[in-house]
């Protein structure tokens, strides 16, 4: 029986320690292994894991791991993208069929030991001598707005449908004028015609999905027409809008993911050059549909 611990600290040091303990009894002591998949840079081993099976897999303290997972949030964008790639990888395996998924929080020592005993199939189990459960460790909280909106859902669902979309805010997006610079508040439209915004280049759980893009243009805009885009590495969607005064505007998109862990690129370009008018990027939400 292959099993996949994914946390850190000492709470994931424990599980580990009892699932050695309770192996035996269990009578799979020499089949099968315990890997305990935390830190960061895990794409190779998870591949690996996949390929091998997985029968069970205990998430530790996973309202989101990557509140856990980094000490250093000045990269915060890797350590969210490599945070996903995990409850992605973790949700594809459930889907697959035949992996039991075991969300382990709060302080209840006897839960715990209950799940990870029915995970190996075991009714009945002696609590002596088993190490107290160490409390929750403090950590640095990612300081990104995509933990609540990006991470939190995906982890939620590990084992079920998203229970809300998903969203992806403005500061995950990338500036069309300046490449590589963080989107700012306001877009200056004067100008040629041209990308405006680009990014973020995170994954989605393989489907059908809807995105849509949320835009506010000021009241100086002149009729303008735009393209909204979703690209990955083999497809691209297209979807034309155009503004002819300011307000708040929506545009939707729909669009497949066929292959696991491949960048999502959002785009938004004018199509003509502008003597001026300002926009602005409130958010683009992202819909499992179908």
């Amino acid at each position: 029986m292959n099993i996949i611990i994914v946390g850190e600290g000492e709470r994931a040091a424990w599980v580990e320690r009892v699932l050695a303990r309770l192996r035996p009894l269990a009578g799979i002591a020499r089949e099968g292994t315990t890997h305990r998949l935390g830190g960061r840079g895990n794409r190779e081993s998870l591949h690996a894991l996949v390929q091998a099976g997985v029968d069970a897999v205990v998430a530790v303290d996973a309202a989101s791991l990557a509140q856990a997972s980094t000490r250093d949030t000045t990269a915060w964008h890797e350590v969210v993208r490599q945070d996903a790639e995990r409850a992605i990888y973790i949700r594809e395996l459930v889907a697959r069929g035949g992996c039991k998924v075991l969300t382990l929080v709060g302080d209840d020592q006897l839960a715990w030991l209950s799940e990870l005993a029915g995970a190996l199939s075991l009714t009945d189990i002696d609590s002596a001598g088993v190490e107290e459960l160490p409390p929750p460790e403090a950590h640095t909280t990612l300081d990104s707005p995509l933990v609540a909106s990006y991470l939190d859902p995906l982890w939620a669902s590990l084992s079920g449908t998203l229970p809300r979309a998903i969203v992806w805010p403005r500061e995950c997006f990338l500036n069309g004028d300046l490449m590589g610079d963080p989107l700012p508040l306001v877009m200056e439209l004067a100008g040629r015609a041209r990308i405006l915004l680009y990014g973020p280049y995170l994954p989605l759980p393989t489907g059908h999905w809807r995105a849509t893009g949320c835009f506010g243009f000021s009241p100086d805009i002149e009729k303008l027409p735009f393209i909204f885009e979703v690209v990955t590495p083999n497809s691209l969607m297209r979807g034309f809008f155009e503004v002819q005064s300011g307000g708040f505007f929506t545009v939707d998109l729909e669009f497949q993911i066929t292959d696991l862990l491949i960048p999502i690129e959002i785009r938004l370009a004018s199509q003509e050059s502008a003597l001026e008018g300002q926009a602005a990027l409130i958010e683009v939400r992202l819909e499992a549909i179908g």
